[in-house]
């Protein structure tokens, strides 16, 4: 895992400006975004054409408890098309015994 990333979750707190929560970091450590399937799903919406790929945030077990709407921001990797892009965690681990890693699927976050 060469991927640097810091992942947030909303806290207990609100702005009182905005009223948005708070972000918690949670992890901040190596990960590896991957590819899940070697296909798309593309749909029409209105007229506009979205295309989904299903990808996925691998973190090392034990690294911390990655839950759904957690934030993931790539902070640094050896593909720097990489760096900047945020990551939606869509799925809790699929814990296992004796996992060599955490395995959450993600969507990207393009605003």
């Amino acid at each position: 895992m060469t991927t640097q990333v810091i992942v947030t979750r909303p806290g207990d707190l609100t702005d009182p400006v905005t009223g948005d929560a708070e972000q918690v970091e949670v992890y901040r450590g190596k990960a590896k975004l991957t590819s899940y399937e070697g296909h798309e799903h593309s749909a029409l919406a209105g007229q506009h054409a979205l295309t989904e790929q299903r990808m996925s945030l691998h973190f090392p077990v034990g690294s911390f408890y990655p839950q759904v709407g957690d934030m993931a921001l790539v902070t640094d990797s050896t593909d720097t098309f990489l760096v900047g892009r945020r990551f939606r965690i869509v799925q809790s681990a699929p814990f296992k015994e004796h996992a060599s890693a955490y395995r959450c699927f993600v969507d990207e976050v393009t605003r």
